[in-house]
């Protein structure tokens, strides 16, 4: 994704346009990042570089505020120190912290990057019209993605028979259902059995991934959500498999 992409968005369609930044050096823009886990990812960086290209400076003429968030708890608390601080915009990654910020705000622009099925979700409207305070750059436009990912694992790996399903079972995102909907019917034409592994917290990874036996179970696979973008715990478990098949 280029870096300019949450730039353009927010220079452009809410923050004050860069030609008038050095005109208005008394203003400083207020941006508050809403998204579950480390903020320390290349969205992060991409948004950090992109903004400078536009003229907006951190120390200067911007405040980006960028805490590191645990829980769907920790989303809706900090989404509402924004708003109660009046933040001239928030940035959102993922399904459920643009789809709290919303709720709780239609005053206060929200810029969302990486959220999946955002018209499937409730998030938007329409592609071309979203409407309200909301806009953004989507991961994709449905949940028909899984159902492909599921029959390339498959061409992939031909033996293929029993998998491991991982899916976020917190509830927040509709799409998280609608996609494990599409991935159990689309298991049987491919001879393959589910082996559903929900979960809803970083702990409950590591439960499920030890779980996950090597002679009953063929694959794993991952139904996308940011609850699983930053846990170490299943990364590590990719790795210990990795080494194990190596010769």
């Amino acid at each position: 994704m280029s870096k300019n992409i949450l730039a353009i968005a927010l220079a452009t369609v809410i923050l004050a346009p860069p030609l008038l930044v050095e005109a208005q050096q008394q203003k400083v823009y207020r941006a508050g990042v809403l998204m579950l886990g480390s903020p320390d990812i290349p969205t992060m960086k991409g948004l950090r570089n992109g903004l400078k290209d536009a003229g907006y400076v951190e120390g200067k003429n911007l405040i980006l505020d960028a805490p590191a968030i645990e829980t769907i708890d920790e989303l809706r608390s900090t989404a509402k120190a924004y708003i109660e601080k009046k933040f001239d915009v928030i940035v959102s990654s993922g399904a459920a912290a643009p789809l709290i910020a919303r709720e709780l705000t239609r005053e206060i622009p929200i810029v969302f990057v990486g959220a999946s099925d955002p018209v499937g979700s409730g998030l938007v409207k329409s592609a071309a019209r979203p409407e309200t305070n909301i806009t953004g750059v989507a991961s994709a436009t449905d949940v028909e993605i899984q159902g492909k990912r599921l029959e390339v694992f498959k061409e992939a790996v031909p033996t293929l028979r029993s998998v491991a399903v991982l899916y976020n079972a917190r509830g927040e995102n509709p799409g998280h259902a609608k996609s494990l909907a599409l991935v159990q019917k689309v298991a049987p034409a491919l001879g393959l059995k589910l082996i559903e592994k929900p979960v809803k917290s970083t702990a409950d990874i590591e439960r499920a991934l030890a779980s996950v036996s090597k002679d009953t179970t063929d694959g794993l696979f991952v139904i996308c959500s940011s609850l699983f973008r930053d846990s170490t715990n299943l990364r590590r478990w990719l790795l210990s498999q990795s080494r194990r098949d190596s010769p």
